[in-house]
Order: C-alpha cells, then sequence, then structure tokens
C-alpha cells in the first residue's frame, strides 16, 4: 500500500493553480502572437535559479519568491509546450504534431 502524502498533494494542486493563474495572465498581456516565449521562459530560469541562490547565500530568507519565479517558468513552460514561439517560428503545426 502506497503511503500518499496529503501535504505534498494539496501544495502541488495550490502550485498547478497558480501555474495556470499565471499563465492565463500572461497570455492576455503578452499575445502568443508577438511573445518571444522562449526568451522568457530562460529570463524566468533563471531568475528562479538566481531567488534560490540568494537564500542559500544569506542574501535572502523569502521562500516565496522561489516559489513565485517557480510559477513563471511553469506558466512559460506551458505556454511554449501549447503555443510555441511565433517570434522564434517553432510552433505545433500538423506537420510536427503527429
Amino acid at each position: 500500500m502506497k503511503v500518499i502524502d496529503r501535504g505534498f498533494d494539496i501544495a502541488l494542486e495550490t502550485f498547478a493553480y497558480d501555474v495556470i493563474t499565471e499563465a492565463l495572465k500572461a497570455r492576455a498581456k503578452f499575445p502568443a502572437d508577438d511573445n518571444p516565449t522562449i526568451a522568457a521562459l530562460a529570463e524566468e530560469v533563471g531568475e528562479a535559479a538566481k531567488a534560490a541562490l540568494h537564500i542559500r547565500e544569506g542574501k535572502s530568507n523569502d521562500w516565496w519568491a522561489v516559489y513565485a519565479e517557480c510559477v513563471q517558468v511553469a506558466a512559460m513552460a506551458a505556454r511554449l509546450a501549447i503555443e510555441g514561439d511565433v517570434t522564434a517560428k517553432a510552433v505545433p503545426t500538423a506537420e510536427n504534431c503527429q
């Protein structure tokens, strides 16, 4: 019998909700037709790493900054997976979604 960690399950559900909310908000602000998604994703990954490293280095004690950046990373990853990046001509098409 597998033990279920409800604390993790609830946290994961909350994180997923936050990611969906952020992706929808970002899409409204930055439509897919002119959004450099790959660059935005890379920027968010860097910001998440920086926030975590600042905790390790004692420059910050704000885990919620890490959480917020991770939400943005996941939101941009979702947008890249679903919409692609028009500016990089890397988008889902009938030919590459078989």
